[in-house]
């Protein structure tokens, strides 16, 4: 289970970042806003600010994640694969619909 927890994080941190590489494509039609109204703020500052955000949260909570799992006690491995599975089917989710608007 712990190996699975990491590799769900590893997952989320990927989708994160593709998260992020959509957006920016997709951001160039017109009609097309950020959903995200933090994200849209720091895009309003420029796009060096949100994807320095973007890249230093991933990378920050992805290694708090993984910190966690190796500090976790094996009876809670359960509920934390089942919330890491919630979370990458939710940025699974987000990525293709922003895919599709492309």
């Amino acid at each position: 289970m712990t190996k699975l927890a990491r590799i769900l994080t590893v997952v989320w941190m990927l989708l994160s970042f593709g998260d992020a590489s959509v957006t920016y494509f997709a951001l160039k039609h017109p009609g097309l806003v950020e959903g995200n109204p933090i994200a849209r703020w720091l895009l309003f500052r420029g796009q060096a600010s949100f994807y320095g955000f973007k890249v230093a949260a991933t990378v920050l909570v992805g290694a708090g994640m993984l910190w966690v799992i190796s500090k976790l006690p094996n009876r809670y491995m359960g509920w934390v694969v089942g919330i890491l599975a919630l979370l990458v089917l939710i940025y699974a989710g987000i990525l293709v619909n922003n895919l599709i608007r492309i």
